[in-house]
């Protein structure tokens, strides 16, 4: 077998023959300063294989300027030398049997220390790995790293073991030296993803992978290209660059949270409002609120989300608009005081026939409408868009705003815009609309529109029909955060 670790290492050596890549055929050994991936090459696309874990130490076949090469069972593996430091340690003869075990899930591989069993690393599914023993009725015995090591008969199958010859068509990184080589088929994409973690940004340099930036959990970027089963190509710093697929998922959108009516518990339980889908408490309100500014979300406008739709601006990471219908007061005496507190940003969808001419004193057991005082009084915190005019009513649960002829309807939204000219965003009352008052919004002059179907809004989303999510009455925190968390 040490012969085999010798075809290895020339073998290593031959593929970084003309990169320019500097290529250490002596014995290396090296002390993971965190969990760090191994990666391995397929036709030239970086595929995650394993993991080793923080405070372990491993032996190197060779190495690049940044990564070192070790054995990985019948291939080798690569991993990043910024995650590790040089070290010293005993290192055990690779001597092995003539079967392999293919791993058929991710297994953990453990080393015994002092009749401890400690976990080093783990190999994913699919990988292929020389056995040194059979050890008692649960484990096998490995050399993993320069040592000897154990992984779980569960989780493995076991057959004859084949040659090395494979290891001589494994390009590292890549042969060529030049840049990644493009995978069978790249996928370009419009999405974005969300960080899980924080996550290292690449760009490819002589045929080594070259660490250029990192992005903080929770980071909302935009992806240029598939590049295979493990990496996104991005472009950062204006220059081509990789992430790795194991630090992001794809992004869900920007969350648009639909509210209505404010009640404190007391007042909700005496009114007819008691069991209505619209209204929710003023502690739970405080409490959804309170977990956004806790959790780093941002309240962005309805303009800002106007930009974002249409490609204007990038989304920023947590970002969250807060909607309101109908223009009700309630929104003043329990709302504005916590949106304010957190110097949060909100838009109310007004109907602007039902604008009182002076302001109305609250009153729990009635609704009641803002007047254009008190709406000036909210503007540091609230824009407005339109909600029709006087055409907010449901006749056989068929909104007034799709039954009613061409010119009302026109006529309508005309006095809708002329009473509320902060914003040209509308929301369809009920939710209720069809292509034709689509058409009409659109001659009105109003230039997005707000749905009430469940969902989020991406990038280039049709502008006249964006989803929104009810806050729904007596939800837990939790369920609030999977609206809004990625």
């Amino acid at each position: 077998m040490v012969k085999q670790v010798v075809l290895i290492v020339i073998a290593w050596i031959i593929l970084f023959v003309g990169t320019g890549i500097d290529v250490t055929a002596k014995t290396t050994t090296f002390l993971v300063k965190q969990d760090v991936v191994i990666f391995k090459s397929e036709k030239g696309v970086l595929k995650s294989v394993g993991l080793l874990n923080k405070g372990q130490s491993f032996q190197a076949v060779g190495e690049t300027k940044s990564h070192y090469a070790i054995q990985l069972g019948e291939e080798v593996g690569y991993v990043a030398k910024s995650a590790s430091t040089p070290t010293t340690m005993n290192i055990h003869s690779n001597v092995t049997t003539q079967t392999a075990l293919t791993t058929t899930t991710t297994v953990h591989i453990y080393i015994n220390k002092e009749g401890t069993l400690i976990q080093i690393g783990a190999l994913h599914p699919g990988i292929r790995y020389s056995i040194i023993s059979d050890y008692g009725v649960n484990w096998y015995k490995i050399h993993f790293g320069g040592q000897e090591a154990f992984v779980p008969k569960k989780g493995v199958t076991t057959k004859a073991s084949s040659t090395l010859e494979s290891v001589k068509e494994t390009t590292p990184i890549n042969q060529k030296g030049s840049e990644v080589s493009p995978p069978i088929e790249k996928k370009p994409v419009h999405e974005r993803v969300v960080t899980t973690k924080r996550a290292t940004v690449y760009v490819n340099r002589a045929g080594a992978l070259v660490e250029v930036g990192i992005l903080e959990k929770g980071t909302r970027y935009k992806v240029r290209q598939d590049y295979g089963p493990n990496w996104y190509e991005v472009e950062y710093d204006n220059q081509k660059a990789f992430l790795c697929k194991c630090a992001v998922n794809p992004d869900k959108g920007i969350p648009v949270l639909m509210y209505h009516h404010i009640l404190t518990a007391e007042e909700k339980a005496e009114s007819i409002y008691a069991n209505a889908s619209t209204t929710v408490t003023d502690q739970e309100f405080y409490t959804q609120m309170d977990y956004l500014k806790e959790n780093g979300f941002k309240s962005i406008t309805a303009q800002e989300l106007f930009d974002i739709v249409t490609g204007e601006k990038e989304p920023p990471s947590k970002a969250v608009l807060i909607t309101f219908d109908d223009g009700l007061n309630s929104v003043l005496e329990y709302g504005y005081p916590k949106l304010k507190e957190h110097q949060f940003k909100a838009i109310q969808f007004i109907i602007s026939g039902r604008i009182p001419a002076s302001s109305q004193p609250f009153h729990p057991f009635s609704l009641r409408f803002l007047s254009m005082q008190e709406m000036n009084q909210m503007s540091d915190v609230f824009d407005y868009g339109g909600h029709t005019h006087q055409l907010h009513n449901l006749v056989n649960n068929q909104s007034e705003f799709v039954s009613k002829s061409h010119a009302l309807v026109m006529e309508d939204l005309r006095k809708n815009r002329q009473e509320i000219t902060d914003t040209t965003f509308f929301a369809y009352p009920f939710g209720q609309y069809t292509t034709e008052q689509i058409k009409q919004i659109k001659e009105a002059g109003f230039t997005m529109a707000f749905t009430t179907k469940n969902g989020r809004v991406h990038p280039h989303d049709d502008i006249y029909q964006l989803k929104r999510q009810n806050v729904n009455p007596g939800i837990t925190l939790e369920q609030f955060a999977q609206m809004v968390e990625n």
